[in-house]
């Protein structure tokens, strides 16, 4: 196994969906290149943060206000203005 074949199922490794020789082909690849074993554990390190961010962060209400103001703007714009400006 490569490394580039490793990156491409390591989701799949961590969240245990790969058959069982795939991920024993991956763990052997893991146990012998050091590169590749820091990227299994920046990721898993990765995925532990992200689970432990809040779910919702409510905007700051000026932002909030400011935001829905331009995007009624933004509807409010002939489509063919909207097409040109955002492509």
């Amino acid at each position: 196994m490569t490394c580039t074949e490793l990156l491409q199922l390591l989701d799949d490794y961590l969240t245990g969906q790969l058959f069982y020789e795939q991920q024993q082909l991956v763990e052997w690849h893991i146990s012998s290149c050091e590169h590749c074993r820091t990227q299994v554990v920046s990721y898993r390190f990765t995925i532990q943060a992200v689970r432990h961010l809040p779910r919702e962060v409510p905007l700051p209400p000026h932002f909030a206000h400011r935001l829905w103001q331009i995007m009624q703007e933004e509807l409010a714009r002939p489509q063919e203005e909207t097409k040109d400006r955002y492509g």
